[in-house]
């Protein structure tokens, strides 16, 4: 009975993250609490651990969830440690390892284990893809897109969801052109106000100053919580951080 009931858990779970926040936050919030469940049930479930923090990177990133930032990041770290030590032989354990000392800011550490999870299994899309996004942090830039498109090759089912790491590539690599086209396909397949927000910064420095304008108003009027450019510094993602504050810089307050 209760092998059964994590069996349906897992096929509740796996396909919403595997399309890479597709169904939106509630859903990733169902999730999570599907997780929970699934952990009473069995302490040593690690998969149910590996998905709950898979979620929470995510859904702490936003805006409406920014008082319970803390808790959610607590709670990361807590159950990305103890996936870790259950099971240090898997991939996608080791992974989340490395994305909570990437959220301390220890990126020494989290290139250590994000090495050490595509060590575990080359072949792991999800390692090729997490250790291209590590070595971005230190401008390797096309060794890192060659990781993307290895993620891609090795999974190619999920293509649509490993592509939208080229978004934040391009915009590090200040390929601005082929970041703006790339947004616009992905806003066609998921519509979220950050996308507005990028191409508000894009558009900058396209020197298309009236699209900026337009995205930027768009962008602020769905994320009222973002009320500085400091506030918005706080949740941007690290790799694009620079280039996306310099964008916004000299429109932030005109908008």
């Amino acid at each position: 009975m209760e092998g059964g009931y994590l069996i349906r858990v897992g096929i509740l779970c796996w396909p919403s993250f595997n399309q890479f926040n597709k169904f939106g936050d509630e859903r990733n919030i169902q999730v999570i609490e599907l997780c929970d469940e699934a952990i009473e049930k069995d302490l040593e479930l690690v998969d149910a651990y590996v998905l709950k923090c898979k979620c929470l990177f995510y859904v702490r990133l936003e805006a409406k969830y920014k008082s319970c930032r803390n808790e959610m990041e607590a709670s990361f770290h807590e159950l990305s440690e103890l996936a870790y030590r259950l099971d240090p032989k898997s991939p996608d354990a080791v992974s989340n390892h490395r994305n909570s000392f990437k959220m301390k800011g220890d990126y020494d550490q989290r290139m250590t284990y994000a090495k050490e999870a595509l060590e575990l299994n080359p072949s792991h899309p999800r390692s090729n893809s997490q250790y291209g996004m590590a070595i971005c942090n230190e401008g390797r830039f096309a060794e890192a897109e060659k990781l993307f498109l290895r993620a891609i090759e090795l999974d190619p089912v999920q293509r649509k969801s490993y592509e939208v790491v080229f978004r934040f590539l391009y915009m590090a690599m200040n390929q601005s052109e082929q970041a703006l086209k790339l947004l616009y396909t992905l806003y066609d397949r998921l519509q979220h106000s950050r996308y507005d927000g990028f191409r508000a910064a894009i558009n900058v420095y396209l020197n298309n100053k009236d699209a900026a304008k337009a995205y930027l108003k768009m962008f602020k009027a769905a994320q009222p919580e973002l009320k500085m450019l400091q506030d918005y510094e706080e949740v941007a993602r690290a790799i694009i951080k620079d280039y996306l504050l310099a964008g916004l810089k000299e429109m932030w307050d005109l908008v």
